[in-house]
């Protein structure tokens, strides 16, 4: 398999513009679009599976950027919702900055190298402080996902 591309695993349809109160309306809020899309189709495992990593360690990376992830057995393929978030929720990120872009990646629980190359990538893509930006400063799916065409 050639190099991992984000844009691989989006959909226009999974892109989320949300206002939110706490990370745990974020998360929900992405779980339902990735139960509604048929990404899964154990809601209530796959949330707590989130839920559960994010309490083992933070999922907020810094940058005000977090990557919620799961990985359950019955998930077909990877999948990643980008949200975007109108006001910056707390998230007890490594950098203790509020968040304001999250990507929830799901998967298969027997794919550990491809999940890790696809956290690892989104790491490194929000790490461009222009991108960041772009995605806050966007206005529709097919914008957020557009910004991802060349990564």
């Amino acid at each position: 398999m050639g190099a991992i591309r984000i844009l691989d695993y989006l959909d226009e349809r999974a892109v989320l513009f949300l206002t939110a109160k706490n990370r745990t309306e974020v998360l929900n809020a992405a779980v339902e679009k990735a139960a509604e899309l048929s990404y899964i189709e154990d809601v209530g495992s796959f949330r707590d599976a989130v839920v559960a990593r994010d309490k083992v360690l933070s999922t907020g990376i810094g940058f005000g950027v977090a990557v919620p992830h799961a990985k359950r057995p019955g998930i077909s393929g990877f999948f990643v919702i980008p949200v975007i978030l109108q006001d910056p929720v707390d998230w007890d990120a490594i950098d203790r900055e509020p968040v304001q872009i999250a990507f929830l990646i799901g998967g298969p629980d027997d794919q550990q190298q491809q999940y890790l190359q696809i956290l690892a990538k989104i790491v490194l893509v929000t790490k461009n402080p222009e991108l960041r930006k772009r995605l806050i400063a966007a206005t529709s799916a097919s914008d957020v996902v557009a910004l991802f065409q060349d990564v």
